[in-house]
Order: structure tokens, then C-alpha cells, then sequence
């Protein structure tokens, strides 16, 4: 019971923090008015997100090999 209350306490302080200056900048660029901004903004996530499956699938891939 203690555990559980602590589990909510945790999730509702992480729930009311106060974003972070590069979550802020994020949000800005995504919603920007300039089309071009918007753009290069989707562009850049897309390029982290093909480095970030990469990076996992060779994390993967390290892990079966030495298990």
C-alpha cells in the first residue's frame, strides 16, 4: 500500500513539472507559423528517429550475441 502511494506521488510530480527548456523549443518549432520552420523540424525528428532504431537494433543485436 505504501509503495502504491509513493508510485502515485512520483507520477503525479512528474505530471505537474515544469517542461524542460529543450521540450519548450521543441513545441515552438513543431507549432511554428513559418511552413519552412515546421519543415526542417519534421525533417530533423525523422532523422533522430531512424538514428535511434538504429542505435536499438545494434543494442539488440550486441545483446543476443553475447548472451
Amino acid at each position: 500500500m505504501e509503495q502504491q502511494r509513493i508510485q502515485e506521488e512520483r507520477i503525479q510530480k512528474e505530471l505537474q513539472a515544469e517542461p524542460t527548456k529543450v521540450e519548450k523549443l521543441f513545441r515552438k518549432l513543431r507549432y511554428h507559423p513559418n511552413p519552412l520552420v515546421r519543415v526542417l523540424m519534421i525533417i530533423a525528428n525523422t532523422i533522430w528517429m531512424i538514428i535511434a532504431g538504429i542505435a536499438a537494433g545494434i543494442a539488440y543485436l550486441i545483446g543476443m550475441i553475447a548472451a
